[in-house]
C-alpha cells in the first residue's frame, strides 16, 4: 500500500505539508512548539526528511471560518494538506449537512490549488455534545462521507490514543496537554507513513 506522504517528496517544489485546523492543531494552552504540527516536523527532521510542517491552526475556528480565511493558507501550494476541523461546529449545533458542505468546498478549494488533501476525523461519545445523542451520531459518520464523495483519505481521529490517558488532557477536558501532543504526533506519522511508525 501506497503511504500518503513518501519519505522521498514526489515534487521538487512542494515539500510542505498543511496542518489546517482549530485549537487541536494549534496547541491550544500550551507552547507552539509542544503542538503536534512541530513534533511531527521534529521527527521528520531527526530522520533527514525534507517535508516541511505548517501549523495553520487556530483555536475557536469552525467550518466557515476556515473557509473565510484559505485565500490566506498556504494549503492550496502544499504537497498536502491535512484538513483538522469540525469539532467547533458540533459544539455549535451546526447541522451537519453544512458541515458537510463546508468541508466539500475546502476540499476542492485546496485541490484546485494542486494540494492533495487529508481528512483528520473526530469523534464524539453520544453523551459528550450539547445537541444530544442523535447528532453527535451523526456528525460521527461525516467524515467517512465527505471523504468519500470528494475521493479523499480519512485519518483516523487524532484523538483516537488520549481517552484513556487522564494525563493527556488539560483540566478543561477537552484540549490535549503536551503529553497528549506527542501521542497524537506518533500516531499521525504512521498514518502518513507505517516506516514511521514508532
Amino acid at each position: 500500500m501506497t503511504p500518503l506522504l513518501p519519505s522521498v517528496p514526489p515534487r521538487e517544489d512542494r515539500h510542505l505539508v498543511v496542518f489546517l485546523g482549530n485549537s487541536i492543531t494549534a496547541g491550544y494552552g500550551l507552547d507552539p512548539r509542544q503542538a503536534f504540527p512541530a513534533l511531527v516536523q521534529e521527527s521528520w527532521m531527526e530522520r533527514g526528511l525534507a517535508w516541511r510542517a505548517a501549523n495553520e491552526g487556530i483555536s475557536g475556528d469552525r467550518t466557515d471560518d476556515v473557509l473565510a480565511r484559505l485565500h490566506a493558507s498556504r494549503g492550496p501550494r502544499a504537497e498536502l494538506t491535512i484538513v483538522e476541523i469540525g469539532a467547533n461546529d458540533a459544539f455549535w449545533a451546526v447541522p451537519v449537512p453544512q458541515i458537510e458542505a463546508n468541508l466539500a468546498r475546502i476540499i476542492r478549494i485546496l485541490r484546485d490549488g494542486g494540494s492533495r488533501v487529508a481528512l483528520a476525523a473526530m469523534w464524539f461519545d453520544d453523551w459528550f455534545l450539547p445537541a444530544g445523542p442523535e447528532y453527535a451520531r451523526e456528525f460521527n459518520g461525516l467524515y467517512e462521507r465527505v471523504g468519500g464523495a470528494e475521493g479523499v483519505p480519512v485519518l483516523p481521529p487524532l484523538l483516537r490514543s488520549l481517552f484513556p490517558e487522564p494525563g493527556a488532557w488539560l483540566p478543561d477536558g477537552i484540549h490535549p496537554t503536551a503529553a497528549g501532543h506527542v501521542l497524537i504526533a506518533r500516531d499521525l506519522l504512521g498514518d502518513l507513513n507505517p516506516e514511521w511508525r514508532e
